[in-house]
């Protein structure tokens, strides 16, 4: 009798096993049951950005403090724009000296013209010098405007470069623009720095000008009082 009964049972669980095992694995099969609401709900509203700052903006204006906004972002900007930012401060020098640097490129990586040929290959050296088809004799000169020691000093240069018919370039590292070119007329501002690191500037001022395809940097010493030497 035990026997039977257990063997009933088994033909009963594996008819179960083969019913759920023929019910099709879809989402019809699976039912869901509604638990309710639990806490409170809020409708997505996810507000346009630019429409925000639009109504900001008119909000702005409505109140009369538009204006003042436009007038010290003008000033902010003027401000930047003759007298940069500049992250390098240069110190002067007391006792001048001379020194080299070479502009000598190590190629990374190939380089090959459109049509495939090979321009130059990895790990070749350029000097950008020896592609120049004139001896290149401009004078840089760099200078913090800041200092009126070095104002003084590359006014007198100016005139020096203009009397023998030398070409030049007045670079500032730092200083106003304005100031500066009402002083010494045509000048550029190296902005962050980029030229001078490039030419291994160190001290202000600086004169630098191309000697045996190397770059030559002349470092101009400076007192208390006044700038003076260097050879333009």
């Amino acid at each position: 009798m035990i026997l039977i009964n257990k063997t009933q049972k088994w033909k009963k669980l594996i008819a179960v096993i083969g019913v759920l095992m023929a019910l099709p694995l879809t989402p019809t099969s699976v039912t869901a049951k509604n638990l309710g609401v639990y806490g409170k709900t809020y409708p997505i509203n996810e507000q346009d950005f630019l429409l925000y700052l639009m109504a900001k903006i008119a909000d702005l204006k409505a109140s009369g403090k538009w204006t003042d906004i436009e007038r010290q972002m003008q000033e902010a900007t003027q401000k930047e724009a003759l007298n940069p930012t500049q992250p390098y401060q240069y110190p002067t020098i007391s006792q001048g000296a001379i020194y080299t640097v070479d502009p000598t490129l190590t190629i990374e990586h190939d380089i090959r013209l459109p049509d495939g040929r090979l321009l130059a290959h990895k790990g070749q050296k350029v000097n950008p010098f020896d592609y120049l088809p004139h001896h290149y004799d401009k004078v840089i000169i760099f200078i913090n405007g800041t200092d009126m020691r070095q104002v003084e000093w590359a006014s007198q240069a100016i005139t020096t470069m203009q009397h023998s018919g030398h070409s030049y370039y007045l670079i500032l590292t730092q200083g106003n623009l304005k100031t500066a070119y009402d002083k010494l007329g045509r000048i550029y501002f190296d902005y962050h720095g980029f030229l001078s690191t490039k030419l291994g500037v160190k001290t202000v001022p600086s004169i630098v000008s191309e000697v045996k395809n190397k770059w030559q940097v002349q470092q101009v010493s400076c007192s208390s009082q006044y700038c003076q030497g260097g050879r333009v």
